[in-house]
């Protein structure tokens, strides 16, 4: 237990100096992308937030279980390599993203799915769950033939 709390404190201090770090290169590739020389390392202008820091601790956590045990990486570096990938190379990975066409956090799925459902029980078109689930089952009557249809008491049975 004790063990693998301080495996836990090690990768969160290595994870946030990998993000630290990666967040200094990104502001010195921008530096460079703009034309400008790379300035002196300004460790005021370094902010972090939680969401730069969990992949790494995810990371270092799961680098510790098969299959990736098998690489014996330590978690303090898998914390810090993730790190400063992600927050320095976050501008590409975005671009990427973008060109995948996933969608992004925060984007619903089933924008283009006429069918789907959002969070609050309504369907997009406008209906409530339960008229659109009643609409389903009338459409499913009609669509199937009379000998196998079934009617509403044999359906209230199942």
């Amino acid at each position: 237990m004790i063990r693998r709390l301080r495996q836990l404190l090690i990768a969160v201090m290595f994870g946030v100096l990998g993000a630290a770090a990666g967040r200094v290169a990104a502001d010195m590739r921008n530096q460079q992308a703009a034309g400008e020389e790379p300035s002196q390392i300004n460790l005021d202008s370094i902010d972090l937030h939680p969401r730069d820091i969990a992949p790494g601790i995810f990371a270092a956590m799961r680098v510790t279980s098969a299959p990736w045990s098998w690489l014996h990486v330590p978690p303090w570096l898998a914390a810090f390599a993730v790190n400063f990938a992600f927050v320095g190379f976050a501008k590409e990975l975005k671009s990427l993203k973008d060109m995948s066409g996933l969608p992004t956090m925060g984007e619903p799925v089933w924008q283009d799915d006429p069918e789907a459902v959002d969070i609050e029980g309504s369907a997009i078109d406008g209906q409530t769950v339960d008229e659109a689930a009643s609409d389903a089952v009338e459409d499913s009557r009609t669509d199937a033939a009379p000998e196998t249809a079934l009617d509403a008491n044999e359906s209230a049975s199942i």
